[in-house]
């Protein structure tokens, strides 16, 4: 009893019955762990974001900071973060270049900032994590052919 995959073809056996699936790709379990990551990340940043409007002076928030500048560097990031996750993919590419670019530019800053002891701990990290969650999500999806998705429908073949 086992799974074996093997070009697309997934061949499982139960009491010597063999079954022959024609896999999509294992496209689920895919979109589940980037769909996990983009939640996470959004996450952390919305609770920073609203942790300065709510409770600027909160204890918690001492290693992160309040500026303007890293405020709106956080909306910027949920918000594109939370259009990756309404849309399904494949995306379409303009908006994925500019996601690509736009978490390139933050990556690129947050690490200028932090090196230069101009940004907080707290801030650093939730501003890569939500960068690494868009660069991931832009990166990974491919936009797949009719000819391509033709090759990869269900086929159920049971045999005795």
């Amino acid at each position: 009893m086992g799974w074996v995959e093997i070009n697309y073809v997934t061949y499982f056996t139960y009491y010597e019955i063999p079954t022959i699936y024609t896999s999509i790709h294992k496209v689920r379990e895919v979109n589940d762990m980037s769909r996990l990551i983009q939640l996470a990340s959004f996450a952390c940043l919305i609770v920073l974001l609203a942790g300065f409007y709510i409770m600027p002076s909160n204890q918690a928030l001492l290693m992160a900071s309040g500026d303007s500048v890293h405020q709106i560097t956080r909306a910027i990031l949920a918000s594109v973060i939370m259009v990756q996750i309404l849309t399904k993919p494949p995306r379409q590419l303009w908006f994925r270049a500019s996601a690509y670019i736009l978490s390139g530019l933050a990556i690129t800053w947050t690490i200028y900032q932090t090196y230069n002891y101009n940004m907080m701990p707290l801030d650093t990290l939730s501003i890569l994590a939500g960068s690494f969650a868009i660069l991931v999500s832009s990166v990974e999806r491919s936009i797949v052919s009719k000819e391509e998705s033709s090759e990869r429908k269900t086929i159920l073949v049971h045999s005795r």
